[in-house]
């Protein structure tokens, strides 16, 4: 069963592909899920598959909205690279605490820029030291 993604899990599940690929693994081509295999392909790809959440929790969402398979096909493909941020309000299977927002949206857009995953996995902990944690 999919879990809410958290700073924590994020970062866990970042390192975990980081851990996986190794640092220097990049990717031109930044999907979610393989269209064909249904695998995860970018990083966040995998953060998603880790904390349980596949392709049908994409399309899901796609097909209530879709007119047909071709609105259905383009739908998905937004879905499917859209920019992190953007996921939760259009998947609603998808959760994501605003915080991991913020944390995934900056290892994402190291990816989307050529960096390898190590450095995308530097830039999500330096975003997350960010968040003001409340104090006790």
């Amino acid at each position: 069963m999919p879990t809410e993604i958290t700073v924590e899990s994020a970062l866990a599940a970042i390192k975990r592909a980081v851990d996986e690929k190794g640092p220097d693994h990049k990717i031109s081509n930044c999907v979610y899920f393989g269209n064909e295999t249904a695998k995860p392909i970018c990083l966040i790809g995998f953060v998603l598959h880790y904390h349980g959440y596949t392709m049908d929790d994409l399309v899901a969402d796609c097909v209530a909205e879709s007119g047909g398979i071709g609105a259905l096909s383009s739908s998905f493909g937004r879905l499917n690279s859209c920019a992190i941020r953007y996921l939760p309000g259009n998947c609603s299977r998808i959760k994501i605490t605003p915080e991991a927002i913020d944390v995934l949206s900056a290892a994402q857009l190291a990816q989307d820029k050529g960096e390898s995953w190590g450095e995308a996995q530097r830039l999500a902990q330096q975003a997350a030291a960010k968040i003001p944690r409340p104090s006790l």
